[in-house]
């Protein structure tokens, strides 16, 4: 896991901007806090658990309009079924090619890593 992280905040530093996560269960915010520490400092930054009451935050990056109502919003539409870049064939494509290379990456480190040795009997 470590490997992989590094990885990803090595080559792919800036994907993030900001990770709102919302209605997290107290187990995963245990989990959380132990992986926290294998995180870079600057991603740790764009990581934000939010309280139960989480609308005042989200409005702080998302405007009314473009956040669904069961978030507080003013928007009628599923984040599907509005507007997005993910209706755009080009960006997907592009988003298909980062997704590759990541993919690549991560299986290039696993195939070097040796494995363990067995247990004989």
């Amino acid at each position: 896991m470590r490997t992989i992280m590094k990885i990803d905040q090595d080559h792919y530093p800036e994907l993030m901007d900001k990770c709102l996560i919302i209605n997290a269960p107290t187990t995963f915010r245990i989990i959380f806090s132990m992986v926290q520490v294998f995180l870079d400092t600057r991603t740790q930054k764009k990581i934000v658990l939010l309280p139960r009451d989480y609308r005042e935050e989200l409005l702080k990056y998302i405007s009314p309009e473009n956040l669904e109502e069961r978030y507080g919003g003013t928007c009628k539409k599923t984040l599907w079924e509005g507007e997005g870049p993910w209706l755009d064939a080009e960006v997907m494509e592009q988003v298909e090619m980062k997704r590759r290379e990541i993919f690549s990456s991560i299986k290039q480190v696993i195939d070097a890593t040796p494995a363990p040795a067995a247990d004989c009997c």
